[in-house]
């Protein structure tokens, strides 16, 4: 059984951070939904709880420097992350090695604070089995996932929100709106 914990706005970082550095995984609200946050460390945990196929997760990142240790080819479209981030906004990029990543650079300090405490990149994807809707209520996250995080973490004065916008960087196909989302593209 994982631990839980009820916050009402402030999110105890230090013991977030402490999870997931030791290769724990976190349940807890982002900026947008409810998501799972871990480290590469626990990637195929995730995998397998969700029953997900190979399909990349979400990285967070808290300043634009870390899409350096991703090797995604972002310098093309530099001007385009500048206007955007910190926001909504999920950019798929291409990578050397032909697949691709998604990445978000938050608003919200919280995840910011935590991928600078823990010194790492962090990994998300929503709370949900995969083919299925995400889970955006405490009740029904505990009810199908509190044997399988580490730690749940329920913001009382949480509000969900829309999902990022998902936005395909590609120097072969350009700039293309995958899913519209909480973000409003500016080019």
């Amino acid at each position: 059984m994982s631990e839980k914990i009820f916050v009402d706005g402030s999110y105890p970082i230090d013991k977030i951070a402490d999870v997931l550095v030791g290769g724990g995984i976190v349940i807890m609200p982002s900026d947008t939904i409810y998501g799972f946050l871990f480290t590469e460390a626990a990637a195929d945990k995730v995998r397998e709880l969700k029953k997900r196929d190979n399909k990349p997760f979400l990285f967070f990142i808290s300043d634009i420097k870390q899409l350096e240790d991703l090797k995604v080819n972002y310098k093309p479209f530099i001007g385009i992350l500048e206007k955007n981030w910190p926001g909504a906004f999920t950019f798929i990029f291409d990578n050397a090695d032909g697949t691709t990543s998604g990445v978000r650079l938050p608003v919200w300090n919280v995840l910011n604070e935590l991928s600078q405490k823990t010194g790492k990149i962090l990994y998300s994807t929503s709370v949900n089995f995969s083919g299925e809707p995400p889970l955006d209520n405490p009740v029904d996250i505990e009810a199908a996932f509190a044997d399988k995080a580490d730690l749940l973490v329920f913001d009382e004065k949480y509000v969900p929100g829309t999902a990022s916008t998902v936005v395909r960087l590609s120097e072969t196909d350009g700039v293309k709106i995958i899913r519209s989302g909480g973000g409003r593209l500016i080019l």
